[in-house]
Order: C-alpha cells, then sequence, then structure tokens
C-alpha cells in the first residue's frame, strides 16, 4: 500500500518533485511532440509572434512605389482653333513691326482626351512622427503572445499528466494481474490440501466446492481484468499518437518504492505561483486593457 501511494504521488505532484531520466519520460516527450492539439497551438503562437513583429514594423517608414503607363488610340476629342486665333494677330504684328518675327502658319489642333504614351511612376514614403496607438498596439499583441505561450503550457502540463496517469493504470492492470496469478496458485494448493483432507475423511465436501467458487470467481475477475488492460493499452497508445495495440515498455524506477514527505501547504503556494492557467488569464487582462486603451485613444 505504502509502494502505491507513493507511486500516485510521483505522477501527481510537480515535475520537478521526481527529476527522474527514464521510460516513462521518453512516452511524455513522444507524446508531446506528436499530439496534434499542440501543433495547431504551436503554429498559433508563431502566427501571433509574427502580429507582435508586424506592429513593431510601424515604427519604421512605410514606402510605396506605384507606376503606370497610358496608351489610347482615338476616342473624344477636343478641337482647338489655334492657327485661327493666332496667325492674324501675328501678321498684324509683323507688319507693324516690318519683321517675320512672329509665325503666321499655325495650324488647328485637335486634342484627345485620353492621354497617350504616358508614363508616372511614383514613390510614396510615409512616416509616423507621433503616434501612441502604435505602441499600444505592441503591448496588446506581446500581452497576447505571453498569453498564447501560457496556453500551450498548460496543454503541455495537461497533456503530460494524461500520459502519465494513463501509464500508472496500465502498469496496475500488470500489477492486478500478477496478485492475481498469485491468488490463482494459492486457491489451486488450497484446493488439493482439501481434497486429501476430505479423502482423509478430515473434512466435508463443502470445503471444495467453497474453493472451487472462488477459483471461478477470480477466473471472472481475470477476464475483466484483461479488457481493462486492453483498453489502458490503448488509451495510451492513443494519447502518443500511436498504434493502440503497440507493445508498452515497463518503467523499472516506477516500481521501486519511494519515500515521499510532502508539504501540503508549501504545494499549494507553489501551485498558485507557478499555474499557467492564472498567468494565462493574466495576460489576457493585460491585452484587454492595453487594447481598451488604444481604442479610447483612437476616439
Amino acid at each position: 500500500m505504502k509502494t502505491l501511494y507513493s507511486l500516485i504521488l510521483s505522477i501527481l505532484l510537480p515535475l520537478g518533485l521526481f527529476a527522474q531520466q527514464g521510460i516513462l519520460e521518453q512516452y511524455v516527450e513522444e507524446g508531446l511532440q506528436n499530439n496534434r492539439d499542440l501543433s495547431k497551438e504551436q503554429l498559433s503562437l508563431k502566427i501571433q509572434e509574427l502580429k507582435v513583429l508586424e506592429a513593431q514594423g510601424q515604427y519604421m517608414p512605410q514606402v510605396r512605389f506605384g507606376s503606370s503607363y497610358l496608351l489610347a488610340a482615338g476616342g473624344r476629342t477636343i478641337d482647338f482653333p489655334i492657327g485661327d486665333l493666332f496667325n492674324p494677330v501675328y501678321a498684324a504684328l509683323n507688319q507693324q513691326a516690318g519683321s517675320d518675327a512672329f509665325p503666321t502658319d499655325l495650324k488647328n489642333e485637335s486634342i484627345q482626351i485620353l492621354l497617350n504614351n504616358f508614363h508616372d511612376t511614383r514613390l510614396y514614403v510615409n512616416q509616423a512622427i507621433y503616434n501612441p496607438a502604435i505602441s499600444l498596439n505592441k503591448k496588446t499583441q506581446s500581452s497576447l503572445v505571453d498569453m498564447q505561450q501560457a496556453k500551450l503550457k498548460v496543454s503541455e502540463v495537461e497533456l503530460e499528466k494524461e500520459i502519465r496517469v494513463a501509464y500508472f493504470n496500465y502498469l496496475k492492470t500488470l500489477q492486478v494481474a500478477n496478485i492475481y496469478d498469485s491468488t490463482a496458485k494459492t486457491l489451486q494448493s488450497v484446493q488439493r490440501f482439501n481434497q486429501k483432507l476430505v479423502r482423509n475423511a478430515k473434512a466435508t465436501e463443502d470445503v471444495l466446492a467453497q474453493v472451487s467458487y472462488e477459483l471461478q470467481k477470480l477466473k471472472s475477475d481475470q477476464a475483466s481484468l484483461q479488457q481493462q488492460q486492453l483498453t489502458a493499452k490503448a488509451y495510451f497508445n492513443l494519447l502518443l499518437a500511436r498504434q493502440l495495440n503497440q507493445e508498452i515498455a515497463i518503467d523499472p524506477l516506477l516500481l521501486q518504492a519511494w519515500e515521499v514527505e510532502v508539504d501540503l501547504t508549501s504545494l499549494q503556494n507553489q501551485a498558485l505561483s507557478q499555474r499557467s492557467e492564472l498567468l494565462q488569464l493574466d495576460k489576457a487582462l493585460e491585452a484587454f486593457s492595453y487594447n481598451k486603451l488604444r481604442v479610447k485613444r483612437r476616439k
């Protein structure tokens, strides 16, 4: 009973209490690497980190480059009578001046409304001189990154706990199976001994019926335990994203008896100071406060 209690504590207490490296630790690492939900949360964390870089980039100048080229043929035109307007005026001026300084052969123009063979290239540079919203937005996104990291840590701790508990449950079925096997051998020895007593008229046959009943009940319990063992094995492999019937190695470290002295008060204080769920909530509230202040300043 003492060994079983120590084994339960080794699984449920914080990992720092049992700094051991064994088969179970390898299984935990495998489960953390292969879990799809964790992969999705890691991807969400990377996306949020990119948003922080995007928010930080708003401090830098924003450069835009635009270019266009217009080529038009046909379409509506505007007639402009340059020759009719200026040729008589220039001729009169030449006559008054006695020279040919002004041209008198100007032609009337027909101007196309659409631009033809026109190239336009522009470079735009924007730099924010003073914009508090940029700083608040960066703080908001940074707080969301911290919140996502805490959320990822919560998921990792929860998955690690599930793996450890599932492994322990599987080991428990193996231990119970050993107990059943030992009990079966004991009952068989008792049955042989009672048979001798009955043959020698030292006991009645009802003692044989009682042992036979216990053996049949034990066989039923063994069959039920076998089903439980298959279920525990399948669930553990499911957590590790493996084949459900894949064999599970036994960690000898978990079969050893450990003397565990626990200060419940210190463990409670440690839990409150290191819980990732509380950190996730704090960072969410921090991001909300920054975003609220940023919206308020926009108004």
